[in-house]
């Protein structure tokens, strides 16, 4: 529905205004000199002002301005209807004889006597007028304003409904806002445990390959381990220790000449058996090696299981492979038995398997069984290129480096143990 459009007031200053009134002041006495010979279509008796409000169609006739100014100011026009009444009836008795007896007033004193009659609207009356037509046009300017607005939907209590609406709302979005930190925190602790034992399962290997070492190990053990040591040739036993070193080419089967290296030391301990064993399990299951030698093993009771790095001092060369570890306590024995299955670069174009088999056997002396020990250990390395059709008869490079390789395989591991387990036995001791 459109809306009805309504013209604003018409806004007159105040010499406007001042025409206006002028101007009904000159119609008055047009119609008070009955000798007036201009008429309506010739000039208009409202004055200047009236023709400019005419002419811009605010009023459709001078009569309708007429009635318009009438109903502001009645007052007025009442006194100065009496006001022409009294000018009327001075006119009337000036111009009749005065009654005989008396002598007619002189010119003077008539003159003042007009002069003190009312006179027409006064310029007091005009500031009353104006107050009141400005009065009249702040009220119309009030209503025309009020009714262009346009109309109001909202209903009483609207304002409140939508403020509670919007207290919920964001209410509900603060504790939207700390559930979703309390969960974001909840998924990155998450994040990073799953990421820990992501790292936890990347060190540790496949358990297969430790089953098959420890499965090697029992076999060796129930075949008899005490017989290896002499028949390896180990030497008798001493406090300095007595090392022997064998490498032999075996022949087996369609493989071809294969290589063992052996190493066979005996010593002379001045600690316990109980003492030396402990000390030495416990040193495995703490230590981390050196610099030449890194290892991480797993406890678990009377085995071990993990992975051990050699880096070889004569070159390039680096051991790499799966450790497994078993204790056999017996009541004038203590076995330690391991094996390692491992890799290692040869050749710049070959690479060697070697699987590496050793054993240690503390037993208490014969002469001072509550004292001393006899240490014996043996180690046995037998390494196989992963290319079937490579033999190490094909190169002496190859033996010779891979004779260093035990060598110090076993210096810096089994003598690295060893040693530091008499220090820590020695420091006890102290």
């Amino acid at each position: 529905m459109k809306m009805p459009q309504f013209m604003p007031p018409p806004v007159f200053s105040e010499s406007e205004l001042l025409d206006v009134l002028t101007g009904m002041d000159d119609t008055d006495r047009a119609m008070e000199n009955e000798s007036g010979e201009t008429t309506g279509e010739e000039r208009s008796p409202l004055g200047p002002s009236v023709n400019v409000v005419l002419d811009g169609d605010v009023f459709a006739s001078e009569k309708e301005f007429a009635e318009f100014m009438d109903s502001l100011a009645p007052e007025d026009e009442a006194c100065v209807a009496a006001t022409s009444d009294d000018t009327m009836s001075e006119t009337t008795s000036s111009s009749s004889p005065p009654p005989e007896g008396e002598e007619a007033a002189p010119k003077g004193k008539r003159k003042a006597v007009s002069a003190s009659t009312p006179c027409k609207p006064t310029r007091k009356r005009r500031k009353h007028e104006l107050d009141h037509l400005r009065a009249v046009a702040a009220e119309l300017e009030k209503k025309l304003k009020k009714l262009s607005e346009p109309p109001s939907t909202d209903q009483p209590g609207a304002n409140h409904f939508w403020k509670r609406v919007s207290n919920q709302l964001l209410s509900q979005r603060q504790k939207s806002v700390g559930e979703n930190a309390r969960l974001r925190e909840l998924v990155r602790e998450q994040v990073k445990a799953v990421k820990s034992l992501q790292r936890t399962l990347a060190k540790t290997p496949d358990l297969s390959l430790y089953r098959d070492l420890f499965r090697n190990i029992s076999s060796s053990y129930n075949a008899g381990i005490s017989a290896m040591p002499q028949q390896a040739g180990a030497p008798n036993p001493s406090v300095a220790g007595d090392r022997k070193i064998n490498m032999e080419m075996r022949t087996d089967g369609d493989c071809g000449p294969r290589m063992c290296l052996q190493v066979v030391e005996s010593r002379r301990i001045p600690f316990n058996l109980m003492n030396v064993g402990e000390h030495a399990w416990k040193f495995l299951s703490g230590a981390n090696g050196h610099d030449d030698f890194k290892m991480a093993f797993q406890n678990q009771g009377n085995e071990m299981f993990g992975q051990c790095t050699l880096n070889s001092s004569s070159g390039p060369v680096e051991l790499l492979g799966n450790v497994a570890v078993r204790r056999y306590i017996e009541a004038d024995k203590l076995t330690f038995m391991w094996e390692c299955d491992g890799h290692c670069p040869v050749e710049l174009d070959s690479l060697a398997c070697i699987r590496q088999t050793g054993w240690c056997v503390f037993e208490p002396a014969e002469d001072d069984p509550e004292n001393e020990t006899i240490f014996r250990t043996c180690c046995r390395m037998t390494p196989t290129f992963a290319d079937a059709s490579a033999s190490f008869a094909d190169s002496s490079k190859s033996i010779g480096t891979t004779t260093d390789l035990v060598i110090q395989s076993y210096e810096k591991t089994v003598v690295y143990i060893f040693d530091a387990v008499l220090d820590s036995l020695v420091q006890v001791k102290t």
